[in-house]
């Protein structure tokens, strides 16, 4: 298909009928952003978009369409979902010929010696790539003319106003800087809409995976032009694990390439050293692909580098995907790692619709979630009003005011939260199983039970939720769940299993999944597991786990961190072996789940016995705990060789305490733990790990991997625990609408920042509270939604 010039007219056309690639009944205006974002090279980058499969797989980059990161890529296949995930293809670098025009919709870092070998080794490569096609099953074109060749990017000067904040290295460059063409972005749902403005054109990019596989769509739509483009599509690909690198020098990888007998498909077929195959193919719904075979050196990774991490990337240029598009079209890109390539629809507008679908089925579900949560709890305040075991006698709820059904509307940010909640739910050997974080982590235990009520239970995803509770049951061994599954898919080792509170969280997933559910049927099929865990904890288990006479719970193991403070290299950072207070309070709450458990079950005298060891545990809280000089909890007791020694670190641990639906803690206390909280630890975004005060406090996450291990749980606040505190804030004052002001930040403006759409890791301690760490993680989405549901509750409805 050969460029063609048609009649100019007399004013852009502009497709606003039919709007092929919309969906008004999703969140659209949640995250955005304009010029002042998309046109500045360091606030584009620091932006970075997320979209998943439900198998692992992923595809990640940043607004100004770079690489910044190892993670980033069009195409991050989980080649054994839910593990093995590889970088298969890096990008589209994307190009249009409007008007007689050349634009570059890409932008690419790259390393200056690199570009200058790049220019040399291109005019070689090109001749040589012409004389390979000439020789190829008929498939070259002769040179008639009807090819347009590449037009070489310029390199970008910024002369602007933001110089100094767009500094690049004495070694890099940007070229292309297609981030000047970005008019704006923004989500639909979870798809990420590009809007580039070219002349008087304006040119829509979509991209979005298939559900369940490891494909990818990219759609481009031209909305408005007076005439047809050519938009041409350079094919980056790549065969490495997304931690890596890759160096042409000496690639990880063999290929060949190959084009369809339609001319618009390529397949490229990857060998590793180790002799594994994988095909990747590409393919467009219109137009032609030509073949390239050609490396390009060079990009930069700047996250990386700035991780203290190597971060010069090579990709391989496949191919290029050329097409005409007319004022209105659309066409459709897609690259598969699937082996049925050929039956994949490429009927882009189709799938996106069912996308689209699917994305309001999970809001539905949520809606529907929400009437039954308000139904749920007053239907087991009413048949528990006076049981010691109910796990509502120690509620904040206000007294029953009578009002008319009509429910309140959600805030789209809410509505952007639960379609978040869905990017980190994965299936796992026939079960179900959650990312705790994007890009970099898979799934662990104590992340899955800790995010379950808030990424399942108040989205409304019941089946996902029982499905998570019993792919865990199967991995119990020695009374305790593995702290994470190994990474080449086999069964978990013995250090595996190397967490002390991941299987108590266990315990409070299943009450909040029963809470919810009154699966009767699921909790006699979990109960005696339950109680094989109780039995090891008592008896003792790996890592020094074990009761102790006292009835609190004892952890450690030389070398090893077994709570959530878990950073380690060849130290650990934050030692805390002994008697941590969430452990404490942990397996208070689960003696007190598993009474509940019993009395559900009609099992009395083993309701009396779980309720026994719980007032043991109690007491001992209470004498040995609490730190009368300070007002608030000790972090850790009975650390080290010394029976008497106690960490008086103010610390945000004791917020799990004052926060689970049976704490040890008095009210008095409560309100005391909070108080020393709000005043030190509190931040907009997140909870400190380390008071301010303190010698060992760290404000920023920076460095190479020991500075940012050593800073990790020494002040650096973290986003799930925004969760712990909004529901001891509730249990404190009983104040649902002061509660829910300390998550409306964090709801309302980041959203739009690091991964938009998504909640972030951690943020520095210090101000202004950059986001650090994961762009997206599944606790500090979870916590946020169960914190705000929590705060919904008595006004759920409002008076007609």
């Amino acid at each position: 298909m050969g460029y063609s010039t048609p009649q100019r007219q007399s004013l852009p056309v502009v497709n606003e009928h039919a709007a092929p690639m919309q969906s008004s009944d999703l969140p659209t205006d949640v995250v955005y952003a304009g010029r002042e974002v998309c046109g500045e090279l360091p606030m584009a980058e620091a932006r970075e978009i997320l979209v998943t499969n439900g198998i692992g797989g992923y595809a990640s980059m940043t607004l100004a369409n770079s690489l910044s990161r190892s993670y980033h890529g069009l195409l991050i296949a989980a080649l054994r979902p839910p593990l093995d995930r590889t970088l298969l293809l890096s990008k589209l670098s994307e190009s249009v010929c409007y008007l007689d025009k050349h634009y570059h919709l890409s932008t690419d870092r790259r390393k200056k010696h690199a570009l200058k070998k790049q220019s040399t080794s291109t005019r070689t490569s090109r001749q040589q790539n012409k004389e390979r096609e000439k020789e190829t099953n008929g498939l070259a074109r002769a040179e008639t003319g009807s090819e347009r060749p590449d037009f070489a990017p310029p390199i970008w000067r910024n002369d602007g106003i933001s110089t100094a904040l767009s500094k690049l290295h004495e070694d890099e460059v940007v070229t292309p800087a297609g981030f000047e063409l970005l008019e704006s972005f923004r989500l639909e749902g979870t798809v990420p809409v590009f809007s580039y403005s070219i002349a008087d054109a304006v040119l829509e990019k979509r991209m979005w995976m298939k559900h369940g596989q490891n494909t990818v769509y990219v759609t481009y739509y031209l909305r408005r032009a007076t005439q047809a483009i050519e938009l041409r599509m350079k094919a980056l690909v790549n065969h490495r694990n997304h931690h890596d690198r890759t160096s042409c020098v000496r690639p990880p990888f063999n290929y060949s390439a190959n084009v369809g007998r339609n001319g618009s498909t390529v397949s490229v077929l990857f060998t590793t050293r180790e002799h594994h195959e994988t095909t990747l193919s590409m393919m467009i719904s219109r137009g032609r692909a030509d073949l390239t075979n050609e490396w390009v050196r060079g990009f930069v990774l700047a996250e990386e580098r700035m991780r203290g991490l190597p971060h010069v990337d090579d990709n391989l240029h496949a191919a290029t995907f050329v097409v005409e598009l007319p004022p209105g079209g659309v066409v459709t890109f897609v690259a598969t790692a699937e082996s049925n390539a050929s039956q994949i629809s490429l009927d882009g507008e189709a799938e996106l619709a069912m996308q689209h679908a699917y994305e309001r089925s999970l809001l539905q579900k949520f809606e529907d979630a929400r009437h039954r949560a308000f139904q749920r709890r007053m239907e087991f305040e009413d048949r528990h009003s006076c049981s010691e075991s109910s796990p509502y006698s120690d509620s904040s709820r206000s007294a029953p005011v009578k009002r008319r059904r009509k429910r309140r509307s959600v805030e789209p940010n809410i509505k952007q939260l639960v379609l978040a909640a869905d990017q980190f739910i994965i299936s796992r050997g026939g079960g179900r199983s959650v990312v705790a974080g994007f890009h970099w982590f898979t799934d662990w235990a104590r992340d899955t039970m800790i995010s379950l009520p808030g990424l399942t239970i108040v989205t409304g995803r019941y089946d996902v939720a029982r499905s998570i509770l019993q792919t865990f049951s199967k991995y119990v061994s020695l009374g305790m769940l593995p702290n994470r599954f190994p990474d080449d898919g086999s069964a978990p080792t013995e250090e595996d299993y190397d967490n002390a509170d991941g299987t108590l969280w266990y315990f409070e997933a299943i009450r909040a999944y029963y809470m919810a559910t009154g699966d009767l049927e699921l909790l006699v099929e979990l109960y005696p597991i339950l109680q094989n865990i109780i039995h090891h904890h008592c008896k003792g288990t790996r890592f020094g786990i074990k009761q102790d006479s006292d009835g609190l719970l004892r952890a450690g193991c030389p070398g090893l961190a077994l709570t959530w403070m878990d950073a380690k290299t060849n130290i650990v950072y934050t030692q805390r072996d002994g008697k941590p207070v969430e452990l404490a309070a942990l397996w208070y709450n689960a003696l007190n789940c598993m009474a509940f458990f019993a009395a559900e079950l009609e099992k009395e005298d083993e309701c009396d016995l779980f309720t026994g060891m719980a007032d043991v545990n109690e007491q001992s809280f209470q004498e040995k705990f609490w730190n009368e000089e300070k007002d608030y909890c000790y972090d850790v007791i009975e650390g080290g060789s010394s029976q008497t020694e106690r960490d008086s670190s103010l610390r945000p641990n004791q917020l799990i305490a004052a926060s689970l639906n049976w704490s040890p803690l008095t009210e008095e206390q409560r309100f005391l733990v909070l108080e020393a909280c709000s005043s030190h630890l509190l931040t907009s975004h997140a909870i400190r790990t380390l008071s301010p005060d303190d010698p060992r406090y760290q404000g920023v996450y920076l460095g190479d991997i020991f500075a940012r291990d050593n800073a990790y749980h020494q002040g650096i606040g973290w986003a799930w625990l925004l969760g712990p505190f909004v529901l001891a804030h509730l249990r404190v004052f009983g104040n649902r609408e002061l509660a829910r002001e300390f998550v409306l930040p964090i709801l309302r403006s980041h959203l739009n920042e690091a991964g938009v759409g998504q909640v972030s890791e951690i943020f520095d301690g210090d101000p202004p509270h950059r986001a650090r760490g994961c762009i997206a993680q599944a606790w500090s989405v979870a916590e946020l939604l169960r914190a705000w549901m929590a705060t919904e509750m008595d006004d759920f409805f409002e008076d007609e």
